[in-house]
């Protein structure tokens, strides 16, 4: 099975955990700010239409 770039995860916040040598866990703020669609989206516009109709 190949990787897809959708299979990516980057951690954003990480609740203060540590890694085995004790010292906080890398983040990755660029790399999630860079993979994120931030084309709209019609489920998005969708569900901003229901909640303000009904």
């Amino acid at each position: 099975m190949s990787a897809n770039k959708g299979d990516e995860a980057y951690r954003v916040y990480d609740f203060g955990r540590k890694d085995a040598n004790g010292q906080p866990r890398e983040l990755h703020i660029e790399q999630a700010r860079d993979a994120i669609d931030y084309r709209p989206h019609f489920l998005v516009h969708r569900v901003v239409v229901m909640c303000l109709w009904g």
